[in-house]
């Protein structure tokens, strides 16, 4: 397995997009708890949400 672990200098859409439609897998480090839109709803500002405090809500995968 390829995995690409890279750091907040690849938190772009086009570095996530790439990686994601090639279905490999990827970790982006972060410095801060920056904010981030998440999904693609038409409402914005009730889809904009602070990144770490948004994964932490998330459901845990694996082991």
């Amino acid at each position: 397995m390829l995995i690409d672990v890279c750091n907040r200098g690849a938190f772009n859409s086009e570095f996530i997009e790439y990686n994601a439609n090639s279905g490999r897998t990827f970790v982006i480090s972060s410095s801060n708890n920056q904010n981030g839109l998440v999904g693609h709803e038409e409402n914005i500002q009730a889809h904009c949400k602070q990144l770490y405090d948004y994964a932490r809500r998330l459901p845990r995968l694996g082991t």
